[in-house]
């Protein structure tokens, strides 16, 4: 099973105001976010939770938008308590075989990452949407790669891509100034073995090595369209 999970290692996301919601049809715990297409379906106790899961499948969405590229499949988000694969690094990950996406409520993701804060920094709802923002990435480039899927740390290295690049300057700044680390110098040295050691770090270096490119825009469309490759094939985990 192909699994994309949301490090407790992340950015953080600003998120401007609030949006209103209306029940879907199917099934009733559902809400459907408003915004540009794709629809954004989530399955939650809590409408508040559900508020903050949309705000950063939004910013994702957004990002996408900007790169022209249209993405129409629904995406699709359960919360949960505990996680239906528990694993104390991971506050969700999406199945690409269910086309879901499992995340903590942001109460259980409070009191999962208590003891590991994640980059350096308080458990917060900024912080909770960037999770948000990472997994719709999974989601989205499933779909706009299926006919060429990308490795496992081509998806890592997008999601965190977007979660640093849509947070507010004031929370992104504060994330970069906990880490004395330069960016990639090139795609050859993004590599699952630095991610697998520290993903926070590596979502630091990766956001320095995509500003740092003449042409970032360009990059991330030859990373999607696969005429730039990061790895060696996909993985289980991600």
């Amino acid at each position: 099973m192909t699994r994309f999970p949301g490090f407790i290692f992340a950015a953080i996301l600003l998120v401007a105001g609030s949006a209103a919601y209306a029940a879907t049809a199917n099934p009733a715990e559902a809400y459907r976010c408003p915004g540009p297409a794709p629809d954004v379906l989530i399955d939650a106790e809590l409408s508040h939770d559900a508020t903050l899961v949309c705000n950063g499948a939004q910013r994702a969405i957004r990002f996408f938008h900007r790169l022209d590229l249209p993405v129409t499949r629904t995406i699709r988000f359960q919360l949960h308590r505990t996680l239906p694969r528990q694993d104390a690094a991971h506050v969700g990950y999406y199945d690409a075989r269910s086309d879901r996406i499992d995340f903590l409520t942001y109460a259980a993701c409070v009191e999962q990452c208590a003891t590991r804060p994640p980059f350096k920094l308080p458990m917060n709802e900024e912080l909770f949407v960037s999770f948000a923002a990472h997994e719709t990435t999974h989601a989205m480039v499933d779909e706009i790669t299926a006919e060429r899927p990308v490795s496992r740390i081509a998806h890592e290295y997008l999601a965190y891509i977007v979660q640093i690049s849509t947070m507010a300057p004031a929370e992104r700044d504060a994330l970069l100034q906990g880490y004395d680390l330069p960016g990639f110098e090139h795609a050859g040295q993004i590599s699952l073995t630095y991610y697998a050691l520290d993903p926070c770090a590596f979502g630091v270096k990766a956001y320095r090595h995509y500003t740092a490119l003449s042409d970032p825009a360009g990059f991330l469309r030859d990373l999607l369209d696969g005429r730039i490759r990061l790895g060696n094939g996909r993985g289980e985990w991600w």
